[in-house]
């Protein structure tokens, strides 16, 4: 599974750290999958690449207002 290491480190991450705010992100077209993985595993949120600064600023804040 692509991406497989990224989760892991997600879980890892999420599990060791409770307060853990983590942003699942990709650069491959079409990755879906991977990005709701990722949730299911511990992301707060996730983006897909490409993505404005301020599209990734508006998530960053809201990511670490709630």
């Amino acid at each position: 599974m692509r991406g497989s290491i990224e989760v892991a480190i997600t879980l890892a991450l999420t599990q060791e750290f409770l307060d853990a705010k983590v942003i699942a992100m990709t650069g491959a077209s079409g990755d879906h999958n991977f990005l709701n993985v990722a949730k299911l595993f511990g992301a707060r949120d996730i983006i897909q690449k490409p993505f404005t600064v301020e599209e990734i600023r508006r998530l960053v804040r809201y990511t670490l207002d709630h």
